[in-house]
């Protein structure tokens, strides 16, 4: 939560960063709820996110009220996008968790390349919980670093809920990691088809407990599917260690 002074008005603001959902979209989720209480709402694309800044501005005494308030009718209708709060930074906030709980985590990256365990371990003393990482790119890789079985991808595709679950259950095992984090997906500019259409993105995360997957749609070019699909795989190792 942030101040600003303008004449003889206080303005507070926060802001939330999105992943996985496009500015249009976003902007019908919540328009109604701009003209409540003296709030305005304003959108800032990026590669691979949407900003949506609340600010509340009146010359009252309980703003700080007012801007809980939005904010959290906000929030409900976009806590399935939302990565980070203000100013904080997603890849420090996992890394902080994993510490905090004594887990490691180990990455298997298709369509990102390596841009996870980059964002991850530029954290100072980030050895202590990420094991490292396979950037498997082809199928090749798939099966003979991650075990992903050869039927699964000649059944389902490298970009599949059944790939991405068994290339987080690959990674954890060969890395007797805490997690297994796993992204597959179609970043563009081509390799899309009627079934699985450009910024189709499946991130699989395996524990002792089991594998979760999600599907996630990105909008934007190859860099924004890309810089999305780390938002949005980070975020869900965020909330399932919260």
């Amino acid at each position: 939560m942030k101040d600003e002074l303008c004449k003889d008005e206080v303005a507070r603001f926060r802001v939330f960063k999105l992943a996985g959902i496009s500015e249009a979209a976003t902007r019908e989720l919540v328009r109604d709820l701009a003209v409540e209480d003296n709030a305005s709402i304003g959108y800032l694309t990026g590669p691979g996110e949407i900003q949506v800044r609340i600010t509340i501005q009146d010359n009252s005494a309980n703003l700080d009220d007012k801007l809980e308030a939005i904010s959290a009718k906000v929030k409900a209708r976009l806590e399935d996008y939302i990565f980070v709060c203000d100013g904080e930074v997603i890849e420090d906030l996992v890394g902080r968790l994993l510490r905090q709980r004594g887990l490691t985590i180990a990455l298997a990256e298709s369509c990102t390349g390596g841009l996870i365990a980059a964002r991850l371990t530029n954290t100072p003393g980030s050895s202590e919980y990420v094991k490292g990482g396979v950037v498997s790119y082809t199928n090749e890789i798939k099966e003979k670093l991650l075990g992903v079985p050869p039927d699964i991808l000649e059944k389902h595709g490298a970009v599949s809920r059944e790939t991405a679950s068994a290339m987080a259950e690959g990674i954890r095992d060969r890395a007797s990691s805490d997690i297994g984090l796993s992204v597959t997906g179609i970043a563009g500019p081509g390799g899309d088809t009627p079934d699985k259409p450009l910024g189709l993105v499946y991130i699989g995360l395996s524990t002792s407990s089991g594998v979760l997957c999600s599907r996630y749609v990105f909008p934007g070019n190859r860099n924004g599917v890309r810089q999305g699909t780390v938002n949005a795989a980070l975020n869900l190792v965020r909330r399932f260690l919260s």
